[in-house]
């Protein structure tokens, strides 16, 4: 099965001015392009060569594990960023001010 580089969720400017529209060009078409093309080339005529991206990671090592992981990872990402603002639920900010004190302070350590 060859596998292919996940088309964005949204559109390259939607991160302005988090991510510019450059950066996410490069990290997509070229970074996690890079990791769909490398995994592509190393399961040719290997056990992994008909697996799905999920069973490759849970059944793989090495080069392959290291391209797969990173295609999934890459995948997971763009799924879980988003233009649009959002709210974490309560219990997780209520988690992260029993742990860290404060959203600020969690804000601080995790995100500037």
């Amino acid at each position: 099965m060859k596998h292919e580089l996940m088309e964005l969720p949204f559109e390259y400017d939607a991160l302005v001015p988090f991510m510019s529209k450059e950066t996410l060009i490069y990290h997509h078409d070229k970074h996690h392009q890079a990791y769909v093309n490398k995994l592509n080339e190393l399961i040719i005529a290997s056990e992994f060569e008909n697996l799905s991206l999920i069973d490759i990671v849970k059944k793989s090592d090495g080069a392959i594990f290291n391209n797969s992981a990173q295609v999934y990872n890459h995948d997971f990402f763009w799924n879980c960023i988003s233009p649009k603002e959002t709210k974490i639920s309560d219990s997780l900010e209520n988690l992260i001010i029993k742990t860290f004190g404060s959203f600020e302070k969690f804000k601080t350590e995790f995100i500037t």
